[in-house]
C-alpha cells in the first residue's frame, strides 16, 4: 500500500513538472520565433528588401514588439498559476532526495546497516527521477529566459545596420523596454528556478571539511543541489555519532 501511494505522488508530481516543462518549451518556440523575425529584417541588404513601404516598416515593429510585451505577459501569468504547485513539487523533490540518498549512503558506508538491494534500487529510481524532473524543469526556464533576452541583442544589432532615424527611434523605445524587462520563473518567489537551484557553491565544500567527511567528492558536491548535499552530511555526521561507542 505504501508503494502504491508513493508511486502516485511520484507521477503525479513528475506530470505537473514535465506540463510545466512542455508549456514553457512552447513558450521558448514563440520567443524564437520572434527573434528568428527581427533577424529577417538584420540580414537583408536594406529594409526595403523586406518592407517597401514606411507605414509597413513602423507596423511590422509595432507588432514585433506588441507581440514580445504579450508573450512576457503569458509569462507571468504561467509563473502565477504554477507558482505554488511548483513549490510543493521543488520541496517534494528536494525532501525525497535527502531521505533516499541518506538511505543509500547508510548502506554503503556503514557494513552493520546495509539494506537489501531491492529498496537500494528503489532508492535509486527514486534519485534519479527527482533529478531528471528538476533538470527538465530547470533547462526549460533557462531556455525561455536566454530566448527572451536575445531579443535584445538582435535589437541592438539591427539599430546598428539602420539609417531611418524614426524607424531607429521606434528600436530604441523597443530596446529601453528590454533593459526594464526583467523575465524570471519562480516557486512562489522565494527561490528562482534556474542553475543556481541545482548548482553549490563553496560554502558546500567548507560545511563537508568541517565535518571531516573527506569521502565526499568535491566534483560531486557541483552535481546536486546544495542544501541537499548539506543536509545529507549532517545527517550522515550525527549518525555517525550515534555509532561510536560510549566510555
Amino acid at each position: 500500500m505504501y508503494y502504491i501511494a508513493a508511486y502516485l505522488c511520484d507521477i503525479t508530481i513528475a506530470l505537473m513538472m514535465l506540463q510545466y516543462s512542455l508549456i514553457l518549451d512552447f513558450v521558448r518556440k514563440l520567443f524564437e520565433s520572434i527573434n528568428n523575425e527581427l533577424n529577417k529584417i538584420m540580414l537583408a541588404k536594406t529594409v526595403e528588401c523586406v518592407l517597401d513601404k514606411y507605414n509597413m516598416k513602423m507596423t511590422k515593429l509595432s507588432r514585433v514588439r506588441c507581440l514580445h510585451m504579450s508573450l512576457c505577459e503569458v509569462c507571468e501569468d504561467i509563473e502565477d498559476f504554477y507558482s505554488k504547485p511548483i513549490l510543493f513539487c521543488t520541496l517534494y523533490i528536494f525532501l525525497t532526495l535527502i531521505l533516499f540518498a541518506y538511505y543509500v549512503a547508510r548502506s554503503l558506508l556503514f557494513n552493520n546497516e546495509s539494506l537489501p538491494t531491492s529498496i537500494i534500487i528503489h532508492c535509486i529510481f527514486h534519485i534519479i527521477q527527482g533529478i531528471t524532473s528538476l533538470y527538465l524543469l530547470i533547462n526549460s526556464t533557462c531556455a525561455v529566459v536566454t530566448e527572451s533576452k536575445r531579443t535584445g541583442k538582435v535589437v541592438n544589432k539591427l539599430i546598428g545596420s539602420l539609417i531611418d532615424d524614426q524607424i531607429t527611434n521606434k528600436l530604441n523605445q523597443f530596446s529601453e523596454y528590454l533593459l526594464h524587462q526583467n523575465l524570471e520563473f519562480s516557486a512562489a518567489g522565494l527561490f528562482l528556478l534556474d542553475g543556481s537551484l541545482i548548482m553549490s557553491n563553496h560554502e558546500t565544500g567548507e560545511i563537508i571539511n568541517k565535518l571531516n567527511l573527506n569521502f565526499i567528492s568535491q566534483e560531486g558536491v557541483n552535481k546536486i543541489g546544495e542544501s541537499i548535499v548539506t543536509y545529507l552530511v549532517i545527517l550522515l555526521q550525527f549518525h555517525g555519532n550515534d555509532q561510536v561507542p560510549q566510555h
